[in-house]
């Protein structure tokens, strides 16, 4: 018995790596600039060794030609990008719904002469989970930014 790999097994093994690889590129906290590529190579590579005898017997069989090798790994690739980028958005959606917006409100007079707040400028955009907001009841009608 031999204790080299097939060219079907590395074949699997660099379709897995692909998708994985890919997708890591993208994921948040995994694919920032401040993790270092080793890390994220070294993580790609754990993933694949893992995965590899789950997907083993799912993975298409290895094609006769350099251009079906070449779109196979392509495929995998935008596949894994795909996941990613999605993976990236909606996490990015999820912190977005954790901010605030602060807005310097002033008072002014609308045309009947009559005084209202309205907002001057958007101060700030914070994300603070332990933020205390004190309700402020206004005599004075309140405009909403536009």
């Amino acid at each position: 018995m031999e204790s080299y790999a097939t060219a079907q097994q590395v074949y699997a093994a660099g379709l897995i790596f692909a998708r994985v690889g890919a997708l890591l590129m993208l994921i948040p906290g995994i694919g920032e600039q401040m993790v270092p590529p080793r890390i994220r190579l070294s993580f790609g590579l754990l993933m694949t060794l893992m995965l590899y005898p789950v997907l083993a017997g799912a993975m298409p069989a290895l094609p006769g030609t350099v251009g079906g090798l070449a779109a196979g790994v392509i495929k995998e690739l935008l596949i894994g990008l795909m996941i990613g980028a999605i993976l990236r958005m909606f996490l990015s959606s999820l912190a977005t719904a954790g901010e605030m917006t602060v807005w310097q409100y002033a008072v002014r007079k609308d045309q009947n002469g009559t005084l209202q707040q309205a907002p001057l400028r958007r101060i700030a955009i914070f994300r603070n989970d332990t933020l205390r907001i004190e309700p402020y009841a206004s005599p004075l009608p309140v405009v909403g930014p536009k």
